[in-house]
């Protein structure tokens, strides 16, 4: 997840790309599962992408003043 906590907030559509651009094995509900029970990673949002609603999510960074936490419509 190092990927997200530079590239982030992301959807899960370019979580995957971003996977498959560094030829990681993509498994829908591995990456699901992995990134809600993630004690690191927190949903932030949704975003509507060619008519479909996309969990948008990021590092969690409200520990850290430097990164606050990105606020999505």
């Amino acid at each position: 997840m190092g990927w997200l906590r530079q590239n982030g907030p992301a959807t899960t559509r370019e979580i995957v790309v971003a996977m498959e651009g560094q030829q990681l094995e993509v498994r829908a509900h591995v990456l699901s599962k992995a990134l809600r029970r993630s004690p690191f990673i927190v949903q932030c949002g949704q975003r509507e992408v060619e008519g479909a609603s996309l969990s948008v999510w990021d590092f969690d960074r409200k520990e850290d003043p430097e990164h606050p936490v990105s606020q999505t419509e």
